[in-house]
Formats: C-alpha cells, structure tokens, sequence
C-alpha cells in the first residue's frame, strides 16, 4: 500500500473510541469524475474489508465515491461493510463533527457516512435519503437515491411513525419514484384509517403514478431503476414519438456509444453504456461482444459486478438455449435426439447457475437476495439440507420473508418435517399478509398439505380440523386452485375418521 495512502489513513483514525474517522472535504467540491482515482480509493476499500478494517474501508469507499458517486455497485458494497461492521460490534457515531462543505454531493455522502457507521438506524436512512434527493437533478445518482429510499422505507415499516413515513413518501416523489411513495403513504393511512388527508393524498399519488407508468412504462411498472438505467431509452421514445426502439435506433446508440468507449476505454461508467446499448439488440453476437468488453473491464479494474454482469449474460444465453430446444421438442415430440440434448443442456445450465451463485455468495455473504438466489438453485437441484440453510438467512430480510418461507415449507415438506412446515409456512403467511393472491394460496396449500400430513402421521384430529378450514377457505377464494376439489373431500374423510375414533 502506497506510502501517501497510509498517511491518509493515519490522518482520519478515530480521535476516541466510538467516534466515526473524520475525512475533511474539499469545500465546494463540484465532483467531477474521475474513474481511475475512484478505482484506486475502492481497491483499497475491498482490501480494508477482507482485513476487517471496517472504518477505514467505510472511509476509502466515501473517498472513491466523491470521485464517482453514480457508481451504484459502490453504495451497495459500502453498505455490506456496514453491516459488517455493525454485526462485528462496530459502534455508532457518537459526536457532533462535520464535513466543512457547499456542495450537495458532498453533503449526501457525508450523510451516507454517517448512516454507514450505524446502518439499522431509521433516522440516519431517511436523512442520508433527503441528502441524495437534494442532487438526483443530475440524473447521476437517481438509481442510488431510489435504493437507499426502498432501504429507508423498510426500515421505518420496522418500527411505523406515520409522519416519517409520509416524510418518506414525499422525498420519493421528489425523485420521483410513486410506485415507492404510494407504499409509503399506504403504510402512513393504515396506522390512521381515518385521516381524511392522508385518503385523499393516497389517492393523488395512485393517480399520478398511473400517469407516470403511462409516460414512462418500463419492462416492470413503475420500476424507477430499470427506468433511470435505460434513461437513454426513454429520450429516444420520446423524442421519436415511439413505442419501441426500432432496429436502425439500436444501431445508431451502438455505434455512438462505441465511439465513446474507444475515446475513452478506461472509464468505467462509458463502458457500462457501451454494454448497455449491446444488450439492447438482445442478439447472440452483440451479447459475446459485451461479454469481451466486460472480461477486458473487470481484469482491468477488479470489479466483482462487472464478473456478475457477465454471469447474468451467459445464464440469460443458456435460457435461450433452453427455450428454443423446449420448443423443437413440443413441436416436434419424437424427436429424440433434440429430447436428450434438452435434457443434457438443461443439467447443464443448472449445475452453472449453481456454481455461479455459490461464488457470488462467497463475495457478498450478508447480501440476502444472493443467499435466496442460491437457496433457489439448491432447491432445484434437490440439495434440500443446503437450500434450507440459506433460505433461513434469506427470511432474516423483510422483503424476501415471504418467499424464503414458501421455499422453506416446501423444504420441510419434502423432508418430511412436517411441524417445522407448519411453522414457517405460518410466518409466511404472517409477513406476507395478503391471503388471496398467488402467493398467499401457495402458502395456504402448504400449510394444509403440511397440516394433513402431519394429522396423518399422529392420528390428531384438532390438526386435521384445522386443515380442513384452510381448505376450505382456498376451495370458497379459488376453486379451481391445483387440485383443492380432491383434497377437500379427502381432508374431509380423515376428519370424520379421526373424530369417529376418538369417540
């Protein structure tokens, strides 16, 4: 490590136990790019990481950020050390130092600093929040703004307060983002059904998210990332009054986007672009072609998303693939050669995806969304003990409680452990809370799957009984759910016999 770094580091060491590294900033600092100085900072920062040097790598990431704060794998990588640091012991910051800065990028990431040394604090959330809203007019940090909004918005459904909520609310539709503000006033209104002002404000928002949606739809409605990442996009539909890119278009931001690249192959941000528009031609050529530029940029620059993005190609490749040979065996049944090639490239594909999600979770093992992922290609691959370790992390978040359950159910299930389905699959349903859509009706087939068998093996009747109202509830929502018609008289059957027995 270069001399002058060390120096920098010695420089913001701690003052006293407990108190965040103060880092001054330059003082109107109008953040112009700099990717080269921005990878040094962060090279150092994954260093600091793997050495458990929590602090300094918070610091290093802040640094490389003020030379690039529109890198979004950068904020999320910073906030996995946060929590590192928080679950090793990491204190909060204690104090009252200060940043001497004007510039409102400075004062996002100085309010990013600070939630970093505290990461579960609602309050630092929401102003580390208002602090990215203040700059998203740039567009370089919209994405990031949308992100820690959605961390801040979970965070205060932790503990609800129907002013901070709609405090958050309100800073979402500054971005604007009113898929995440309509949540957000939902959750104030059902802390206070009867407040006539927050019924009328939800009502606002519901409308104007629809307009949004109309304008600006995206592959996934009201999806504020996909929409700030294919923002090009969105300027080439309006400007042409189009409803898709046409072929000609597609070329055209290629060729431009190449251009920039070749003027300037090391920054990483124009690389990204020139992928992008790659990848918009969704052709098996241009995506080998940004497989190239994207193995070039990550032996470059050490950037693990940049190894990822490239997974995300070859998997979406083998889909493809897949697709295509699933419907050559449709149309054509007997054909036996393209049925074991099929089979054989399907077990391929699996075995890859596994391998590739085993070794992002090695990178980012507090990312739960990872850790479901994976638990997702265990489970399909019928390593049920494995899938269930990660599903139980991935239940540890919120937003992927739900899901990890189900998965967990099923797991528990097909091993047989049919108390411990039973468990679950009510916490599931719990957190879920919606009770009639898809994923409610999986939930409630599970417990009662689990619940008759579970009758079954203990001759209980109380169990069976309350299977049977399960039951019946999907069959009066659903009637045509699977097969509800046939389990409903069958669950009925062993009721009567349990109750006929122990009578």
């Amino acid at each position: 490590m270069p001399l002058e770094f060390l120096s920098k580091l010695r420089k913001s060491k701690p003052s006293e136990e407990g108190e965040a590294p103060v880092v001054k900033s330059k003082p109107g600092s109008d953040f112009r790019r700099d990717s080269r100085k921005a990878a040094a900072f962060f090279k150092h920062a994954e260093a600091m990481a793997d050495s458990a040097s929590y602090d300094y790598s918070i610091e290093c990431y802040i640094d490389g950020l003020r030379h690039d704060p529109g890198g979004m794998d950068r904020h999320e990588q910073l906030h996995e050390v946060a929590k590192k640091r928080k679950v090793s012991g990491g204190k909060a910051v204690r104090g009252g130092k200060k940043w001497k800065t004007k510039s409102p990028c400075d004062r996002m990431l100085q309010a990013e600093r600070i939630w970093a040394f505290n990461p579960i604090d609602r309050n630092l959330a929401v102003k580390a929040l208002e602090a990215a809203v203040d700059v998203d007019e740039d567009q370089e940090v919209a994405e990031y703004a949308y992100w820690i909004g959605d961390i801040a918005l979970q965070l205060c459904l932790g503990k609800p307060d129907a002013k901070q909520l709609m405090q958050v609310c309100e800073l979402f539709v500054r971005i604007p983002a009113f898929d995440k503000a309509v949540e957000a006033c939902r959750a104030a209104l059902s802390l206070d059904a009867q407040n006539g002002a927050l019924m009328h404000r939800l009502k606002d928002l519901e409308a104007e998210r629809l307009l949004y949606e109309n304008r600006y739809g995206s592959g996934q409605k009201g999806d504020f990332r996909e929409n700030i990442k294919d923002a090009d996009g969105q300027r080439a539909l309006e400007d042409g009054d189009a409803i898709t890119k046409t072929e000609s278009v597609v070329e055209a931001n290629i060729e431009r986007r190449r251009a920039e690249f070749e003027a300037e192959p090391e920054d990483v941000n124009v690389m990204q672009k020139y992928v992008d528009a790659l990848l918009a031609k969704n052709d098996g050529d241009t995506q080998n072609e940004a497989i190239e530029v994207l193995e070039q940029a990550w032996k470059l620059t050490g950037q693990y998303r940049l190894r990822m993005q490239i997974g995300d190609i070859r998997m979406s490749q083998a889909r493809r693939r897949l697709r295509e040979l699933q419907a050559r065996v449709k149309a054509h049944p007997d054909d036996d050669e393209a049925r074991q090639i099929l089979k054989k490239l399907g077990a391929e594909a699996a075995r890859s995806e596994l391998e590739e999600f085993t070794e992002r979770a090695k990178q980012y093992p507090t990312d739960m969304k990872i850790r479901f992922d994976l638990g997702r290609r265990l489970f399909m691959s019928k390593k049920y003990d494995e899938a269930i370790a990660e599903f139980q992390n991935a239940k540890s978040d919120p937003k992927h409680r739900p899901v990890a359950c189900a998965f967990l159910g099923r797991c528990y299930l097909l091993r047989e452990w049919f108390n411990e389905a039973i468990d679950v699959l009510k916490e599931g349903l719990d957190a879920h809370q919606i009770h009639d859509d898809d994923r409610g009706l999986e939930m409630h087939y599970l417990l009662m799957d689990a619940l008759e068998k579970s009758a079954r093996e203990h001759r209980d009747a109380d169990t069976a009984d309350e299977a049977q109202k399960i039951a019946s509830k999907i069959l009066q929502t659903r009637i045509n759910y699977r097969d509800i018609t046939k389990r409903v008289d069958g669950i009925k059957a062993l009721v009567a016999e349990l109750k006929a027995k122990s009578a």
